[in-house]
């Protein structure tokens, strides 16, 4: 019976460690993509090897530098008004945007060409 507990909780991990694959690095996201939140905004997202980034939304284009902190991209623009937290997931860019300190919402991109 423990022999397996023991392979279930293991078989579980590794099924857990495909679902969120964290990037190393910037390298291994970079490239265009294109995004939606919650209220249906449509958002394009490039980012460089180096984590430098350029927005564009429906409130303009903005540039910055993400941060890669324990495989969580984050980004903020507008200011500092706009946050957003993606991980990898499956292929697909997925996370939370907050703006101007609202309740997140969820936000997701596909790569595209």
């Amino acid at each position: 019976m423990r022999v397996f507990a023991l392979i279930a909780f293991v078989v579980g991990l590794i099924v857990a460690g495909q679902t969120f694959a964290q990037p190393a690095t910037f390298a291994e996201v970079a490239g265009p993509w294109e995004g939606t939140n919650m209220s249906g905004t449509k958002i394009t997202l490039h980012i460089e090897p180096s984590g430098k980034f350029t927005l564009n939304s429906v409130r303009g284009t903005e540039k910055g530098t993400a941060v890669l902190k324990d495989g969580t991209m984050n980004f903020s623009y507008f200011g500092g008004q706009t946050t957003m937290s993606l991980n990898l997931k499956e292929g697909r860019l997925v996370g939370t945007q907050s703006v101007g300190g609202r309740q997140p919402q969820n936000v997701f991109f596909n790569r595209s060409s």
